[in-house]
């Protein structure tokens, strides 16, 4: 409900379909395990930036995305691959930024 208000450009029920099973992706690809705050983290922010690309704003810069894109190289590009479904059917390209943002939270950093 906080969403479907909050969340102007994006279609509450696509989210309902497609986050729930990337979140679990996610987490099965990380090797970590995910505590409560960080999938409520990571599903707020992911549909923040999904409603955010739809919107037309700027996604906000990691000023660290390069270190975490070498030093989690795997993790990110895996990442990147699972977000393509979503891209698709949001018709959204998901940034490096958001990527390394992503990997920021599974990894708390």
């Amino acid at each position: 409900a906080y969403l479907d208000d909050s969340l102007e450009y994006v279609d509450i029920e696509k989210l309902r379909k497609y986050l729930p099973s990337l979140l679990d992706s996610i987490e099965m690809i990380s090797s970590e395990s995910l505590d409560a705050d960080q999938k409520l983290g990571l599903f707020i922010h992911i549909a923040s930036s999904i409603n955010r690309s739809l919107s037309k704003e700027k996604s906000p810069i990691n000023h660290k995305r390069e270190q975490i894109f070498t030093k989690y190289e795997s993790l990110t590009k895996d990442i990147a691959r699972l977000f393509k479904p979503v891209e698709r059917s949001f018709g959204i390209i998901v940034n490096d930024d958001e990527i390394a943002n992503i990997v920021c939270i599974i990894k708390k950093l």
